[in-house]
Formats: C-alpha cells, sequence, structure tokens
C-alpha cells in the first residue's frame, strides 16, 4: 500500500499560506507521528472564496450559514495495531443497501461491493497492491468533506477508479474535534474503523451515515447510543460488545495513528485527495473529482 511521498522533518514549519487552502491543522502540539513532531504555523487567515475546503479560525459545525471549520488540538499518537484485512461478503453492493435514514438525507454510500484492508493509518478499498493508489483525508465534521463525499457518491467515482486499476484508501482524521465539546470527528473516525473491521460489506453506508450524523453546531451532543442508533439505522447491525468498544475507546489510538499520519504526510487542510503521492491541487470537490487521474 502506498502513501503520500511528502514526509515532514521534525520540527519543520509547514508554510501559512498552504493553510489558506482550506480547513488546516494550525496548532503546533497537533497529533505527530511516533518519534517525530509536525510543527504548523499559527494562523488566522480564512478561507472565505475558496470553494469546497475548510477555513480554519471558525468553529466546526454551526447553524447551516457558517461553511467553515477549524481544527484543534490532541494528543500524539503511539504505535497502532497490525492491519486488519477483510473481504466484502457478497451479499449486494453496499452502495444498493442504504438505510431509509441515508436515503433520506443528502449523504449516501459512495462505496461498492469491493475487498476492505485497514491498515495502521486508514482504510484501503480495492486491492492494496493496486497499480495505482488514491488517498481521501476526510474529517466527518467538516461540511466541505460531506460535500466532497455527496460528489463522490453521486457519479461513483471510487468504483470507477478501482475499476481502473486504482486502489482508494480512506483516511478519517480527528482535525476538527478538540475545538468541540462532542469529538464528533474521533468518535465518527473510530465508528468507521469498527466497521471497516467487523463488517466490511457495510463500510460505505457507515460512511454516508456518519456524514448524515454530524452535529448542526460545534456545542451539540451527540451521545454514544446515538452515533450507534445512527449506525444501526443504516442497517449496520451492532453488537452489545461494538458498542462497549465505541464507549471504551477501543479504536481511539488508531484514530490518532490515522490523524498523525496525516500530519507527517503534509495534510494541513481537508478534504484533500491524492494520487499515488502527489497532491491534487484542486478546491472545490468537483474539481477534486475531476482532478484524479492515473498516468
Amino acid at each position: 500500500m502506498r502513501s503520500p511521498k511528502l514526509v515532514m522533518t521534525t520540527g519543520a514549519l509547514i508554510s501559512a499560506a498552504l493553510l489558506a487552502a482550506g480547513c488546516s491543522n494550525p496548532d503546533s502540539r497537533q497529533p505527530a507521528a511516533p518519534e517525530s513532531t509536525v510543527e504548523v504555523a499559527e494562523t488566522t487567515t480564512t478561507s472565505e472564496g475558496a470553494a469546497g475546503v475548510c477555513g480554519p479560525g471558525d468553529e466546526a459545525g454551526g447553524d447551516g450559514s457558517e461553511e467553515a471549520c477549524a481544527p484543534g488540538e490532541s494528543s500524539s499518537a503511539s504505535e497502532t495495531s497490525a492491519s486488519v484485512t477483510k473481504s466484502a461478503e457478497p451479499s449486494g453492493s453496499a452502495s444498493s443497501t442504504t438505510s431509509s435514514a441515508s436515503a433520506a438525507a443528502d449523504a449516501s454510500s459512495a462505496i461498492g461491493n469491493h475487498a476492505v484492508t485497514v491498515t495502521d493509518t486508514g482504510i484501503v478499498v480495492g486491492d492494496p497492491e493496486a497499480a495505482h493508489s488514491v488517498q481521501i483525508y476526510e474529517d466527518f465534521n467538516c461540511p466541505h468533506c460531506v460535500n466532497l463525499h455527496k460528489v463522490l457518491s453521486e457519479d461513483g467515482s471510487i468504483d470507477r477508479w478501482i475499476e481502473q486499476g486504482a486502489s482508494v484508501e480512506i483516511i478519517p482524521v480527528n482535525y476538527l474535534g478538540p475545538r468541540t465539546t462532542h469529538d464528533f470527528s474521533g468518535r465518527a473516525a473510530a465508528a468507521l474503523n469498527l466497521v471497516a473491521s467487523k463488517y466490511p460489506d457495510k463500510l460505505g453506508d457507515a460512511q454516508a451515515a456518519l456524514f448524515n450524523a454530524r452535529p448542526e453546531a460545534s456545542t451539540t451532543t451527540l451521545s454514544d447510543s446515538e452515533l450507534i442508533e445512527a449506525l444501526e439505522d443504516a442497517g449496520i447491525e451492532l453488537t452489545a460488545a461494538d458498542g462497549a468498544a465505541l464507549a471504551g475507546g477501543e479504536y481511539d489510538e488508531w484514530v490518532d495513528g490515522a490523524t498523525a499520519g496525516a500530519a507527517e504526510a503534509g495534510v494541513t487542510s481537508i478534504p484533500q485527495v491524492w494520487v499515488d503521492g502527489e497532491r491534487v491541487d484542486k478546491d472545490t470537490p468537483e474539481e477534486l473529482v475531476a482532478g484524479v487521474k492515473f498516468d
């Protein structure tokens, strides 16, 4: 499996100009990979007018009129667990198995019936050894990540890229959670890991359900039971042990690792899409998707 080739050295400052591109990670205490610290320059620049990306300096979530969000700080990641590989059961495409709640909402499944591999830092859909790779960095509390997901689900991009010989890695990061009272970013990323690990054929439904469950404001509380209910409404039959694992933080270390890996790779704003280790330098969701090309 490939990951973006850009690696930040210890103590390196990421240019403030990059922060203007989107929903960023400005705190110098943003999580870092083991034995490495990624320092990001503080900025008050916003991205008003930069369509399709979140701008730093504003609260995550909102009343529907504010589309900007801001990341905060979280603890450093520690060693993550070994990779887990599973194939989706041939019980039907996940993209066609949406719940009534998901169907009624804007976001729907963007992932078809493919093999799913959970690694230390992401969730790979398709063959991890494919000739090409696409990485999608997203935060479940980022409104522009929701918009990118809608575009991906509407035109079947992920299925098409896999058919063209690529793997697609979903990397849910916790950039925005620390500045909210609910830490939806981290908790939703943990829930996606659980589903990918135990119910891979439901990955697409879980991703859509979690985007649809995004709190309307940074101070809105979403309980563990409500988060689990959102997944169950999407047709994912969780066990009591699953609920206990989420509530007990069993997948939090993995989320820290995914977030640290993104920061180490130089991902300072979300959403971002990378192809074969190179960032697609576009703003809007439509441009990001159209910019995915294989040599």
